[in-house]
């Protein structure tokens, strides 16, 4: 879900760190994180569900080990479980949703692997990565692949990475209506992304990314329908190609000797002619005793997919009334408080010295122009060693 992405906060040290998906995973410590976030929505149109209701609640605790094994190689694990109650469906992303009804559980699995083949940091280096990943609930299965090489030039002022990620999902088709079709199909997503980050002082750099992203398979919600004009309803149908554009912007920047914002756009556009621009900042400031507090605000707006409509006359080739694929606005509020206390390791582990640990807890609150609302929090523990 994207809003766990927009509430996940960073340190003050984030600010002149590499603010995207390709950080370079040797300059990260060893650490061990765990994360609980909740989720939860009502309101909304509802017209692709039969009760018009998107009432929905997610808890998700998430598990993430960080590892180095001496200086060219870094494994990192993740692992985390969606435990999902809904009336009709439930949400993979904030402006979008997909899923099946009722209780669910989705387990997700990532790991990755990096590695440097030069240690010698009077020249730029190179990152070598790859991963793969699964997901899998009822009526839904995905697995994936992911490669990725990062380049320093310039003695490390700039950097600039690419990566691929191949997704190969399996869903459950329902017979929502009699003239569906229950069973099996498929989609694949492949996804090239492309990044640079430009350190423009010791304060300060900016980051792009773009991402160009093809869809191919069942594209449609197995569990949407439509209205049509006769009262009767009808499965939801979509093109099975999809081609997206993304590109994101992140400018990031310490004043004072304890503050820092981050300032990000983001441009959308697909082959459903949808567009989007998504505006976000966000600050942060320490306080004595180790505290940092932290905020920030997103606003977004899109246009709908064109082929949505409340009701249709039955003999439309495609067919939504998805309320998260119309034309809307939103905005996303939160704020976040966190303890970094320096302690003393307990024994047997005291050889190892010192260890960071890192205690943050945020409350954020999402609105959007079609009725839908939702507020979410979560508490999140890393240690550093």
């Amino acid at each position: 879900m994207q809003l766990k992405t927009l509430a996940k906060t960073a340190s003050i040290a984030g600010a002149v760190a590499l603010s995207s998906n390709m950080v370079q995973a040797q300059e990260q410590p060893d650490a061990i994180e765990g994360h609980y976030f909740q989720w939860k929505q009502s309101g909304g149109d509802g017209l692709q569900t039969f009760n018009k209701t998107e009432d929905l609640a997610i808890a998700e605790p998430v598990g993430v080990v960080n590892l180095n094994f001496g200086k060219r190689w870094n494994l990192n694990l993740k692992s985390d479980v969606d435990a999902i109650s809904a009336a009709s469906g439930r949400a993979d992303e904030i402006d979008a949703a997909s899923g099946a009804s009722g209780n669910d559980t989705r387990y997700q699995n990532n790991v990755s692997i990096t590695y440097v083949p030069t240690l010698d940091l009077s020249k730029d280096r190179i990152f070598l990565s790859g991963g793969v990943s699964q997901s899998r609930e009822y009526g839904y299965k995905s697995s994936g692949v992911n490669l990725g090489v990062t380049q320093e030039f310039l003695d490390r002022n700039f950097v600039l990475g690419a990566s691929l990620t191949i997704l190969d999902d399996t869903l459950r088709t329902y017979r929502i209506t009699r003239e569906a079709v229950s069973g099996s199909t498929g989609k694949r997503t492949q996804n090239l992304s492309i990044s640079g980050t430009q350190l423009l002082t010791r304060k300060s750099l900016i980051n792009a990314t773009i991402q160009l992203t093809k869809q191919e398979g069942y594209l449609a919600r197995s569990l949407n329908s439509v209205a049509l004009q006769n009262g009767i309803r009808q499965q939801e149908r979509l093109p099975d190609v999809k081609d997206r554009l993304a590109l994101r912007v992140q400018y990031n920047q310490f004043f004072g000797s304890q503050s820092a914002y981050h300032l990000i756009y983001r441009y959308y556009q697909d082959s459903f002619e949808v567009q989007a621009h998504t505006f976000q900042g966000r600050i942060f400031h320490e306080l004595p005793f180790d505290l940092e507090i932290g905020g920030q605000l997103r606003y977004h707006t899109q246009t709908g997919v064109k082929y949505w409509e409340e009701v249709f006359n039955g003999d439309e080739q495609y067919v939504t009334s998805d309320s998260d694929l119309e034309q809307l606005a939103s905005l996303y509020k939160s704020i976040n408080f966190t303890w970094k206390p320096v302690l003393p390791m307990p024994p047997p582990l005291s050889s190892i010295g010192e260890s960071d640990l890192r205690i943050n807890l945020f409350l954020g609150q999402y609105d959007r122009t079609n009725g839908l609302q939702g507020t979410t929090g979560g508490l999140s523990i890393i240690a550093v060693f």
